[in-house]
């Protein structure tokens, strides 16, 4: 049986990736994404901690968010994904357009990333493509993005 995924990231940045090899290391045995929505906002993947210096420019934060989304697609396209990966890239793809289209608002990305994460978690349960999402592979998704986002 999988266990849940429980992430609270508080502290530098060096938290932050810690926590990330832990649920790569552990994502084989978590719930779907749909398993999370009984858990409180606060138990997710926070960006609030990490040092606003360390975010790489505005003008990288379109170009990155494209190149992971082609990525999303090119995945998406292989006809021989089963379910689970099919709702991971699914919820992938529909984290970064979130985040794109928040981008026009001017908000810090790091308030972009945490908000649209959250807000996918959320939507997973009942959206029949991404209920059966990996928490746990959606998680190191995240991590991947927010590392690409904020260290050069």
């Amino acid at each position: 049986m999988k266990k849940k995924l429980h992430l609270l990231v508080r502290g530098n940045g060096r938290v932050f990736f810690n926590t990330i090899i832990i649920c790569f290391l552990s994502g084989m045995a978590l719930n779907p994404l749909s398993a999370q929505t009984s858990e409180p906002a606060s138990a997710l993947i926070s960006t609030e901690d990490l040092s606003p210096n360390a975010w790489k420019a505005p003008a990288d934060y379109s170009v990155i968010l494209e190149q992971e989304r082609a990525i999303a697609a090119q995945q998406l396209s292989n006809s021989n994904l089963n379910v689970e990966t099919i709702a991971l890239f699914a919820a992938y793809d529909r984290l970064l357009a979130y985040m794109q289209a928040d981008l026009a608002v001017k908000s810090p990305i790091e308030t972009i990333a945490d908000i649209n994460y959250k807000k996918v978690v959320l939507e997973a349960p009942a959206d029949p493509i991404l209920k059966d999402a990996d928490s746990g592979e959606f998680s190191v998704l995240y991590g991947s993005l927010v590392s690409k986002l904020a260290f050069q």
